[in-house]
């Protein structure tokens, strides 16, 4: 079985068509599968797998991993007060059209 992608070049990557196609690949994988299994054959839509493992991995272990180190001596008072000092006329708060900087 083959399978073509006709793409627009000034568009897309290569790279991404082929990550596409992987995942498209992985998907028609799982529906043939779950097709097979006997024990699950009305197997929803929501429960097939999209991504690889790796991708997975990537995009909520490795993307997420947002942690900054910050002071463990201090109170979260004291954080901001220390931000005021440092910044006085940045903005603090955002509420609609409105701005109250420190």
């Amino acid at each position: 079985v083959s399978l073509y992608l006709n793409y627009n070049l000034a568009l897309f990557e290569s790279q991404s068509i082929a990550r596409l196609a992987d995942n498209y690949e992985m998907l028609l994988a799982e529906v043939v599968a779950s097709l097979k299994d006997k024990t699950q054959p009305e197997k929803g839509v929501e429960e097939l797998t999209l991504l690889s493992d790796k991708e997975r991995q990537q995009i909520l272990v490795d993307w997420n991993d947002t942690a900054s180190p910050y002071p463990q001596d201090q109170c979260i008072h004291e954080l901001f007060e220390a931000q005021v000092r440092q910044t006085p006329n940045s903005t603090a708060v955002v509420f609609e059209e409105q701005t109250l900087s420190y």
